[in-house]
């Protein structure tokens, strides 16, 4: 793995200033319509002005927004985790009520993705066995958006319809094939498979040429190294899927295939049920 694993967090309870109580559980890009709607503000999808066109008094928060998270998990994380998030140096950061410092300054490895995506350090042993919460609250205006949320770690995934839960990492028992039952629903990284091969037979003038096929996969591109020298192959991206190794000699090589991930797991539509139409989402 190039990255750490993910579990996305984006269906959450709130509250508007101060509510006596949580709101019901509802997804994020609803819930910013609902507050909208709530508030007298324009709502997501709307014809409105571009943000530029805003008024400094237009651009004033109205209220404040409180979420809450709820992570469920099998273990006890002994490892620091991540919290990915955008404007993080205007959020109050709170996991299991215990308040999550931002760093004023944030250096080259404090985001995730996308520089505007930060990241902040969850200390070891916070995230425990059972129910764990993530609380945000931040200040609510026109131009606010409520985004989702990134937890990051050494953790495995397991997804039953909208809930999910947190297990022990699994990265030795990955192997071939759909990596999402695998514990890694929301992985957006690189994987690299190691393998070895053996050439039975070969002499310095009969070298047989080798040639790798690789026939289904969904990475956008995958590369093939030799592992032994470190050194670049080439790549396989377009029909047939292959890719000549050369003129090997007898005995055990070892290769790397690194597939290179794509940010859809984590950023793209995945709450559709499997075959649903449009017309009955």
């Amino acid at each position: 793995m190039s990255e750490p694993n993910v579990l996305v967090l984006d269906y959450a309870e709130f509250k508007v200033d101060d509510d006596d109580s949580w709101n019901s559980q509802e997804e994020v890009l609803r819930l910013d319509n609902i507050v909208r709607r709530r508030l007298g503000l324009y709502e997501k999808g709307q014809r409105i002005k571009q943000p530029w066109a805003f008024s400094k008094i237009e651009r004033k928060p109205v209220a404040r927004l409180t979420l809450r998270f709820v992570v469920q998990s099998d273990f006890t994380i002994p490892e620091s985790c991540k919290l990915a998030l955008e404007d993080a140096e205007h959020t109050k950061i709170h996991i299991n009520d215990v308040l999550i410092p931002v760093p004023e300054e944030t250096s080259s490895e404090d985001w995730w993705v996308d520089r505007d995506i930060k990241t902040v350090t969850i200390p070891p042993y916070l995230i425990h066995k059972g129910s764990n919460t993530v609380t945000l609250s931040f200040d609510f205006g026109a131009l606010t958006n409520v985004e989702r949320v990134y937890l990051l770690g050494a953790f495995s995934v397991k997804v039953d319809a909208h809930d999910t839960t947190l297990q022990p990492l699994k990265a030795d028992s990955l192997t071939w094939g759909d990596i999402v039952n695998q514990g890694f629903p929301f992985y957006v990284g690189n994987l690299i498979y190691d393998i070895e091969i053996t050439i039975p037979s070969a002499t310095e003038t009969t070298k047989p040429e080798a040639t790798l096929s690789v026939p289904n996969f969904s990475s956008p591109v995958l590369a093939v190294i030799d592992a032994k020298r470190e050194k670049k192959i080439g790549m396989i991206a377009f029909q047939p899927h292959t890719l000549s190794l050369g003129n090997l000699t007898q005995g055990l090589h070892k290769l790397a295939i690194i597939a290179y991930g794509n940010r859809f797991n984590s950023f793209g539509h995945f709450h559709a049920p499997e075959g649903a139409s449009r017309a009955n989402w």
